[in-house]
């Protein structure tokens, strides 16, 4: 049993929710009535106490028994600087960038900058275009992200 600081990712309509270690970029699972009783939204940084997943250990190695909204989250000072140094960093490019690329430019790991780069997204100061590799996927093989939809495009004038 550790107690570590999360980072909510996604919060499902069931209120199952899924997060990130902040040490190791790992995934969490939160079941429905630890979630709710902390009322958390995607974006949230809370303290939680998880266990070894022994469902789906592969996908989500941990599981949250308990989570604290009130607990003190140092990380959030870093989280805010990283997420306006992609939004500096996409302002600056000529084109799109990759999350492996936007992971190297700043030496995180692709889970971190994956989600600084949702953050950055639904605050609405990125675009992102999602890349199928093959019709029948249910989710894109890479994500590509600039500052706005021109920089996906060449304009030839």
């Amino acid at each position: 049993m550790e107690e570590i600081e999360v980072m909510c990712t996604t919060v499902l309509a069931t209120n199952t929710a899924f997060a990130v270690r902040a040490d190791t970029g790992e995934q969490v699972f939160i079941p429905s009535a630890v979630a709710h009783a902390a009322k958390l939204q995607p974006a949230d940084t809370v303290r939680a106490t998880v266990v070894p997943n022994t469902h789906y250990p592969e996908k989500t190695p941990w599981f949250a028994i308990r989570v604290e909204r009130d607990a003190p989250v140092p990380a959030l000072i870093a989280q805010d600087s990283l997420d306006q140094r992609i939004v500096e960093y996409l302002d600056v490019q000529p084109a799109y960038a990759t999350t492996s690329e936007v992971a190297e430019e700043f030496n995180v790991d692709t889970t971190i900058a994956g989600n600084a780069l949702n953050r950055v997204f639904r605050r609405g100061q990125a675009v992102r275009a999602d890349v199928y590799s093959k019709p029948d996927q249910q989710r894109a093989s890479f994500c590509l992200w600039a500052a706005n939809t021109s920089r996906f495009v060449e304009v030839d004038l």
